[in-house]
């Protein structure tokens, strides 16, 4: 089975803002582009719901 059988983009939707918090959480801060401090939860659905990007989706691979 090659990697592409292994791989499938999620396109992101309000839906996925508990699994991208838990992630933006465990960043390293100093690699944060849009913010300097983790933001409220709140802030953070703001966020997902102005649809900053052109595309944004979480790379799922299948184990």
């Amino acid at each position: 089975m090659g990697i592409k059988n292994l791989v499938k983009l999620k396109e992101v939707t309000v839906e996925n803002a508990d699994f991208l918090y838990e992630m933006l959480k465990e960043r390293d801060s100093t690699t944060n582009v849009t913010h300097k401090e983790l933001p409220s939860f709140n802030k953070h659905l703001e966020f997902i719901k102005s649809n900053p990007y052109d595309v944004w989706y979480i790379i799922e691979i299948e184990s």
